[in-house]
């Protein structure tokens, strides 16, 4: 490959054949260093041409797969329990915990049913739902726009809200 414009053509070739390129492929059939590839892999993606990823590119970005809460919920069940299990006892008597948006600590608040009492916040629908009539749990749900991927609030005013919390100024 002599030119820039002949290795991002052969490159975006490669691409549109496969869908990813590795960096060591890349090196070895244009013959040339892996700088150069890095290089290259950068300015397509610059230009919206590629999406870079560990070792190479590809065309399909690697965030936009991301699943909708509810099925993520049934995704290695079994693994969520033991980790909620696992934390249950960190939490005591008087304490004010933060359960955020995810399975994994949806799968904490469903196990969470202290003897003594606690403060749970959380920006989750789903998590302020499971709480909110057990016994020994205050709920302070934060505010703000529901994102419709993850039923948690997020921005400005949720990020407000938690500023005056860690300045003491709600409680």
């Amino acid at each position: 490959m002599k030119t820039i414009t002949d290795r991002h053509q052969f490159i975006l070739k490669k691409l549109s054949e496969k869908g990813k390129v590795s960096i060591p492929q890349l090196m070895e059939e244009m013959a040339v260093s892996g700088v150069t590839i890095r290089k290259d892999l950068k300015m397509l993606e610059q230009k919206k041409l590629l999406f870079r990823t560990r070792g190479g590119g590809t065309i399909h970005n690697p965030y936009a797969v991301e699943r909708p809460i509810n099925e993520k919920e049934f995704i290695k069940t079994e693994e969520k329990k033991k980790i909620a299990k696992a934390a249950l006892p960190l939490i005591g008597q008087n304490d004010s915990i933060i359960i955020a948006s995810g399975t994994t600590v949806f799968a904490l608040a469903r196990q969470l049913y202290p003897t003594k009492k606690i403060t749970v916040i959380t920006p989750t629908l789903k998590v302020a739902l499971e709480l909110i009539n057990r016994p020994n749990v205050e709920v302070l749900q934060l505010g703000g726009l529901v994102h419709q991927s993850s039923s948690s609030t997020a921005g400005s005013f949720t990020e407000r809200v938690l500023d005056e919390l860690s300045c003491g100024v709600l409680f």
